[in-house]
């Protein structure tokens, strides 16, 4: 059994939308998820747009870089389903080019 599970996915066509959405959408997911959420918060930078949703049992972060590319992270522990979140936020930000990086298990047989 493992304590947590670990997605990372690259998205090559992101639509353009405002961080305030794209943060909207994190948090949704959570909720979903039903994940704890202890923390939000999104930035601007030179080149990208990030939104983090901290939880009690990890993360969820979509670093958008404003040229249709974005990095949407999800991290929990504790049994949350995954695929509740990443189905919700895929469906509700629009994107179908996408690439798992990563999909695995975290401190199997801790």
């Amino acid at each position: 059994m493992a304590l947590g599970e670990h997605w990372m996915i690259d998205i090559y066509d992101f639509p353009k939308t405002t961080i305030e959405r794209s943060l909207e959408v994190l948090l949704e997911a959570a909720k979903i998820m039903k994940a704890n959420v202890i923390k939000s918060f999104s930035t601007e930078t030179k080149h990208e747009n990030v939104a983090l949703v901290i939880i009690d049992e990890s993360h969820l972060s979509i670093h958008d870089y404003r040229n249709k590319f974005a990095a949407l992270d999800i991290f929990t522990c504790g049994g949350k389903n995954m695929q509740v979140g990443f189905d919700y936020i895929q469906k509700e930000i629009n994107f179908n080019d996408y690439k798992f990086v990563l999909k695995t298990e975290r401190f199997k047989n801790a």
